[in-house]
């Protein structure tokens, strides 16, 4: 978990792996986005970012980055 936490999102990034998927499940979670449609997001956001970097593949991987923190996802 502590390496999440300081580990940048991409090189040159302010937030870090942590932060970004706290931010996009709450608003996955705000907006009621299915699973598979986070899917979607998070393949386009892929694309935008730049290579490589540390956001989640899919909306499992994201899930169990938080799981630990005792947070309901």
């Amino acid at each position: 978990m502590r390496k999440h936490a300081k580990n940048l999102l991409y090189n040159g990034s302010i937030v870090t792996k942590l932060e970004a998927n706290i931010f996009l499940l709450e608003m996955k979670a705000r907006n009621g986005i299915l699973d598979t449609r986070f899917n979607d997001v998070l393949s386009l956001l892929q694309k935008f970012f730049p290579s490589p970097n540390e956001l989640p593949q899919n909306t499992y991987e994201a899930k169990q980055m938080i799981y630990p923190l005792g947070l309901e996802v």
